[in-house]
């Protein structure tokens, strides 16, 4: 794309405007066309949310840091660090913290722990997730060596964990190091996989199979994958990745598929 610029986060607001990081950590926004301007300088930070009340929230060395539509910086949490980040249906946010998917009161910024991730002592954590469609089930895209690439886990209708985190699909030998997980409206999960420079789709019943392979120009690889929301030509139906590896850029892939937020009824979905 043109205008848009991303790092390893990307969000889209409700007037059609994309956010993420260029190459020289300057917050940016920008329009489908391809008409940016920068919004915060200094900016550094992994993935970004936008709220319902239009704040953007980073995934950020300082902790879990929000930005006012004016631009004014304010920290939720200073104590959490991690890479994913998404907000779920609650309204209030879910970071991948390594150890564990915290989930945070955007007012108060308590945090607290909806799944334990228990191979950390072995080098392997979460580092991104999505919902299932129902929000039944959160997956979650690992790295390090022990295995299930992508994991899963049952949930309540609170989205606590009901047990373990389990093997979803393994897409590839070890190490792994999953930078992106989004699921459409049918169940099937994208997982941008840094290893082997691929985007992967998965199928509700863990059927894995490659999207986009990025391999032979590894600089096109795209990390944390949204998905558009309809508004000033983003597409429902594709996909939006930040490119840090070649110059910050974004990508669009169309998948034909809206996201998981879409709010027609997907006829005949596929269920595990």
């Amino acid at each position: 794309m043109q205008g848009p610029r991303g790092y390893h986060g990307l969000a889209i607001d409700k007037t059609g405007m994309i956010f993420g990081l260029d190459a020289s950590n300057t917050l940016t926004r920008s329009s489908y066309e391809g008409d940016w301007s920068p919004f915060v300088p200094n900016v550094m930070a992994e993935q970004i949310a936008f709220t319902e009340n239009g704040h953007l929230i980073m995934a950020a060395p300082e902790g879990l840091v929000g930005i006012t539509p004016d631009a004014q910086r304010y920290t939720i949490n200073g104590e959490l660090y991690g890479y994913g980040l998404r907000i779920g249906p609650d309204g209030r946010g879910y970071m991948a913290e390594a150890k564990a998917i915290r989930r945070v009161n955007l007012v108060t910024g308590i945090a607290e722990t909806v799944v334990n991730v228990p191979d950390v002592e072995d080098g392997t954590f979460a580092h991104a997730f999505d919902w299932s469609p129902s929000f039944d089930k959160l997956y979650v895209g690992m790295t390090g060596d022990s295995g299930g690439d992508v994991r899963v886990v049952a949930l309540d209708e609170d989205l606590n964990a009901t047990g373990p985190l389990e093997t979803f699909v393994d897409i590839s030998p070890d190490p792994v190091w999953i930078d992106g997980v989004g699921t459409d409206i049918c169940g099937n999960v994208y997982v941008a996989h840094f290893s082997t420079s691929q985007l992967f789709r998965v199928t509700p019943d863990g059927q894995a199979s490659v999207f986009v392979d990025w391999s032979i120009d590894p600089s096109q690889y795209g990390h944390g994958l949204i998905f558009g929301n309809g508004i000033g030509g983003f597409r429902e139906d594709a996909l939006y990745l930040p490119m840090p590896y070649a110059n910050n850029s974004v990508q669009e892939v169309i998948v034909g598929v809206p996201s998981r937020a879409w709010a027609g009824t997907a006829i005949n979905a596929r269920t595990p």
